[in-house]
């Protein structure tokens, strides 16, 4: 399908990573993903198929899901390191929780995602970013069943997290909405337009449910520059 021509929200291929390979996300069920089943490449190396899709898709970002340091903590560091060294930028989120492990992804030559799930409030998002111009970060608002992930005292309202935010500088963000990754569902637009316009200073990337062009043309409608987009791109809708 051809996009080029059409105002929308700038395209942003996803990979999964677990212990060295690309899987697929499918509802948020970690623990299941099975290996990515791909229309533009039968390669097997993650940082091959990341290039493939840098040829072939118009984009101009990737975006790294490191499953082992988001569940483990345990990142992936020499595979993420070949990441870095692609043609376009790479965000990253590899379950960061600690100042030097942003400094680390920084340094790399990676843009680091922290995300909810690994924060435990206000006070550790603060000690995340010290040192760090707030904007060289992301922040990954986690959500499944309804519910945001996280180890905050108490369980934060969408306008309560985003004043944080916005607060502490961190106006990039990535609404992560888990239930609908790899679904087909389509994203949830009353969310998009109460995040919007509840929030029209924050830079907002979805993830999670987008299926074609046309729901690229209606994010940009609604405000949202970004779209995180795997399981459309791996078949074949978003080819150059």
């Amino acid at each position: 399908m051809k996009i080029e021509s059409l105002p929308s929200a700038a395209l942003i291929p996803v990979l999964d990573l677990r212990q060295g390979l690309a899987v697929q996300a499918v509802a948020g069920d970690r623990a299941n993903y099975q290996p990515v089943e791909s229309v533009l490449s039968t390669t097997t190396d993650p940082v091959e198929l990341a290039q493939v899709m840098i040829e072939k898709v118009p984009c101009t970002t990737i975006y790294c899901a490191d499953l082992d340091g988001i569940m483990h903590h345990r990142p992936q560091w020499g595979l993420l390191q070949r990441f870095f060294q692609l043609s376009v930028p790479c965000w990253v989120d590899l379950g960061i929780c600690t100042q030097a492990e942003v400094q680390q992804v920084i340094e790399l030559g990676g843009v680091p995602v922290i995300g909810l799930e690994c924060t435990t409030g206000p006070n550790h998002l603060l000690e995340l970013l010290q040192g760090t111009d707030p904007m060289q970060v992301i922040f990954s608002w986690d959500r499944k069943n309804g519910h945001f992930l996280h180890q905050w005292h108490q369980q934060p309202t969408l306008e309560e997290l985003g004043e944080v935010l916005i607060n502490q500088g961190l106006t990039r963000w990535i609404w992560m909405d888990l239930d609908r990754v790899g679904t087909h569902q389509g994203p949830d637009w009353e969310i998009v337009s109460r995040l919007v316009s509840r929030f029209p200073q924050a830079e907002i990337t979805l993830a999670g449910g987008v299926r074609n062009a046309h729901d690229l043309q209606e994010l940009a409608t609604h405000g949202v520059k970004n779209a995180l987009v795997a399981s459309a791109i791996h078949r074949g809708v978003f080819i150059k």
